[in-house]
C-alpha cells in the first residue's frame, strides 16, 4: 500500500511513518510478507475499487496458493471499496455468506 501510495499515505498513518522509517512495522503488517499463513483465506475485493485496485488482492491470492495457502478470491464486478460494508447491499450479503463459509456457520 505505501509503494503504490494507496488511501493518500494511510499505510505510513497507520504504521506511524515511512517504510524506510519503520520497515519492521510493513514486514509485520504485510500479509505477503508473512506467507505462508497456514490459514484459509477469503479475499472479497470490487473490479471498480479506485482505493486499492483488484490486481493487489490478484496478485496476493495468486502468492498466497504458490505458498500453500488455500484462498479464494471473490470478485465483486462494478463494486468499489466502500460496497462491503454498506448493509444495504448485495455486496455485504456476498461478504457475510463468505464469513459464514469461512467459519462454518453456513
Amino acid at each position: 500500500a505505501w509503494r503504490l501510495n494507496l488511501g493518500s499515505g494511510a499505510a505510513q498513518e497507520l504504521l506511524g511513518g515511512s517504510f524506510n522509517d519503520v520497515p519492521e512495522r510493513y514486514a509485520a503488517a504485510s500479509p505477503a510478507a508473512l506467507l505462508p499463513l497456514g490459514i484459509p483465506q477469503v479475499l472479497i475485493h470490487g473490479t471498480e475499487d479506485d482505493r486499492v485496485p483488484f490486481e493487489v488482492s490478484k496478485v496476493y491470492a495468486q502468492a498466497a496458493r504458490a505458498a500453500g495457502d488455500p484462498v479464494t478470491l471473490i470478485e465483486l464486478k462494478g463494486a468499489d471499496h466502500f460496497v462491503l460494508i454498506n448493509t444495504y447491499s448485495d455486496a455485504w450479503v456476498r461478504t457475510v455468506e463468505a464469513l459464514q463459509q469461512l467459519l462454518h456457520l453456513a
